[in-house]
């Protein structure tokens, strides 16, 4: 005989496990929600419309359309809501929390800090492979509300509230790209002066691909290109006549702007002398193939480097993999 549950209860629970989690912004790593409720009695497996999914609907309802405001984390979820997009109980869950603690006022949300960075990104970052390239990327609504939750979700300091996230998506989805197109507007807009930017992955090739990338799409911007050829002019004795200190540069080691000493790195697992960085923003690339111990070790070198930063960013990005113990284990 299956046992009663009530809405109520379902409510006061969710009010009481969230409540606990936002204020750490932990709330997904602490472990699934349904896992939770079912160990709490108040969720049966693979059932639906349950007082739980009930009690999840009543208290994340969102009555306001932002489309006109370009806010794409409301529109993703109200979509969501309403059917027309279907994904799993994982991205639901997740868009459940971050819309209850925006509401709940435990963060908030910039709107302005968020389009910005999918504005830029739509008209400086370029597809650099395929029957695309060179077009300007066009985000999806789903990369839009991934963006915005980076870079859009601040504190009450106004400083970002997210600064490990996770990304995977089944392969040939765009991965490679959108990372770059984040990490160049990291390194040439929202990482200020003295960016530092790493891309780090088991082995220097897999490591290349995401850094190659934003090079590639450097050179494909309009303004990176107008900029070049209005800073070539040179005088009788082939000296430079302008200051092309804010050119970005692809030098031996690292993309390099001298105007705002920012770079981007590429990095092979070396976590024995890797305690000497200072990064801005790190991508893991192919987390899911990172081998148990040197994995581990290596993330957490990064990791612990970001802490003078006020606004770091440890993007991991990966499809499923087979790696056994691994660290996305």
């Amino acid at each position: 005989m299956k046992r009663e549950i009530k809405l109520e209860w379902c409510e006061n629970w969710i009010r009481a496990t969230f409540s606990k989690m936002l204020p750490y912004g932990t709330g997904i790593e602490r472990g699934c929600f349904f896992k939770m409720a079912e160990k709490a009695g108040l969720y049966i497996r693979d059932t639906y419309g349950s007082p739980m999914s009930q009690a999840l609907e009543n208290l994340c309802k969102v009555n306001t359309q932002h489309d006109a405001d370009g806010n794409y984390l409301y529109t993703y979820f109200q979509k969501i809501k309403d059917g027309s997009i279907v994904v799993g109980k994982w991205i639901l869950l997740l868009m459940t929390y971050i819309v209850m603690g925006l509401e709940n006022k435990l963060f908030f949300y910039d709107n302005k800090k968020a389009n910005n960075a999918i504005e830029w990104i739509e008209s400086h970052c370029f597809h650099t492979e395929g029957p695309l390239a060179p077009r300007p990327l066009k985000l999806e609504l789903w990369e839009k509300a991934f963006i915005a939750c980076i870079f859009g979700i601040v504190d009450k300091n106004g400083l970002r509230q997210f600064r490990e996230v996770l990304l995977v998506v089944a392969r040939k989805n765009g991965k490679s790209l959108l990372a770059a197109a984040i990490e160049k507007y990291i390194w040439q807009v929202d990482g200020g002066f003295g960016a530092k930017v790493y891309n780090v992955a088991p082995k220097l090739d897999q490591a290349n691909i995401i850094y190659s990338n934003v090079w590639m799409m450097t050179t494909l911007d309009p303004e990176y290109q107008a900029l070049k050829l209005a800073l070539s002019e040179r005088d009788a004795h082939n000296k430079k006549v302008k200051d092309d200190s804010e050119l970005p540069r692809l030098r031996q080691s690292d993309l390099y702007i001298p105007a705002t000493n920012a770079t981007v790195k590429k990095v092979a697992f070396i976590y024995k002398s890797s305690d000497g960085y200072n990064p801005s923003a790190v991508t893991a690339d192919e987390i899911a193939a990172w081998r148990g111990d040197a994995g581990l070790k290596t993330y957490e070198v990064f990791k612990s480097g970001m802490g003078a930063r006020p606004e770091p960013i440890l993007l991991s990005c990966t499809t499923s993999g087979y790696e056994n113990d691994g660290i996305f284990d």
